[in-house]
């Protein structure tokens, strides 16, 4: 083992081993570094069509204010249940106070006005559906106004 031509051997290999080594970290750190590169040089690639059932924006308290589904895109309290603000459905837009109280409604039909307890106080639009005698088609008159008391009788009316 004392032979000197075999140490020289060993070291020599030795040295082979270490300049493999270090040109494999070498290469590994260069493919490693080009990786995020090779992602930022790619197009983003946007898609067609985004499918859910529903979507929702929320605080950093990961409470939900404000939710759009099938049924309409509306505002929340902080309980996630209560309806506050603007509510925009197939059927129309309410707009529903703080109580989670429906206060108006716009509609095909027409106008709506509701109390602080919920019951209409006023409507305009097609209030009154009335059947024609000649056609039987059943028609809406825009121009009506209704108003009520706090008892629900009609105040006052206004009819074409």
């Amino acid at each position: 083992m004392n032979d000197p031509s075999a140490i020289v051997a060993r070291l020599e290999k030795l040295e082979r081993d270490n300049l493999r080594l270090k040109a494999g970290l070498v290469a590994a750190l260069l493919l490693l570094t080009s990786i995020p590169l090779v992602g930022a040089v790619l197009p983003v690639q946007v898609p067609d069509v985004i499918k859910a059932r529903q979507f929702v924006v929320v605080d950093e308290r990961s409470t939900v204010q404000v939710g759009m589904s099938a049924g309409g895109v509306g505002f929340f309290d902080t309980k996630e249940n209560v309806i506050r603000g603007a509510w925009m459905g197939a059927d129309g837009i309410t707009y529903c106070d703080d109580n989670g109280i429906c206060r108006v409604g716009i509609t095909a039909n027409g106008i709506n006005y509701a109390d602080e307890t919920g019951l209409i106080r006023a409507a305009m639009g097609a209030i009154d559906p009335r059947v024609d005698v000649f056609t039987g088609i059943e028609a809406r008159y825009p121009a009506m106004f209704m108003l009520w008391d706090a008892d629900g009788n009609v105040t006052w009316r206004a009819l074409p």
